[in-house]
């Protein structure tokens, strides 16, 4: 067999093991600790007012923090996140009796934007928000604020803030790929033999 022909059949088993893996994907990866309060304290946030945990009413778990109207919590980070990698920025909020709850957003560039949610309804039960397509594009987000800003007691809980990440490989893939690249070698190794 000619060097060409080889080489030929070495690509071809090569694509062949290449088309077999799955094609890589992008996870999301939480970046937010003590979304759901569950620690029993606000620890990770830094907040204003009075701004508490309570066991009374919860979305998700046993318990939720409770806003006043001048009380509010915040989310950071020291290196700032891609609004462009960010998936998911999301929470429940239930309250009642009053127009506005806000939430704020700072970026690395030292602008802000805000979004007003739950808007001029009162609601009994849990309503869940994602902000994401409220962010500023091309900017890097370094803090979300959530006010209560309603007359009564607002409840939050279930805040995630998601961004890609570059997905693991499944380990059914690694045995995949070592299966296919020791054929590759065993049929190298045949070759040789009989061309010897």
């Amino acid at each position: 067999m000619t060097a060409s022909k080889m080489s030929l059949q070495l690509w071809t088993w090569a694509t062949a093991v290449a088309m077999s893996l799955p094609a890589a994907a992008w996870a999301s990866s939480n970046v937010l600790s003590n979304g759901s309060f569950e620690t029993g304290d606000l620890s990770g946030w830094v907040t204003e007012g009075a701004a508490t945990v309570v066991d009374t009413v919860a979305s998700d778990g046993h318990y939720a923090v409770q806003l006043g109207v001048s009380d509010a919590i915040t989310a950071q980070w020291a290196t700032g996140l891609a609004v462009s990698a960010i998936t998911d920025l999301s929470f429940d909020i239930q309250h009642v009796g009053g127009p506005l709850n806000s939430v704020w957003f700072s970026y690395s560039d030292g602008s802000s934007s805000n979004s007003i949610v739950d808007g001029l309804f009162e609601s009994d039960g849990w309503l869940h928000y994602n902000l994401v397509s409220e962010l500023a594009a091309g900017k890097t987000l370094t803090s979300f604020t959530l006010y209560g800003s309603s007359p009564e007691a607002t409840y939050v809980d279930k805040v995630n803030v998601s961004v890609q990440a570059a997905a693991v490989p499944e380990p059914g893939s690694l045995v995949l790929l070592a299966s296919g690249l020791g054929v590759l070698g065993l049929g190298l190794t045949r070759r040789r033999t009989h061309t010897a």
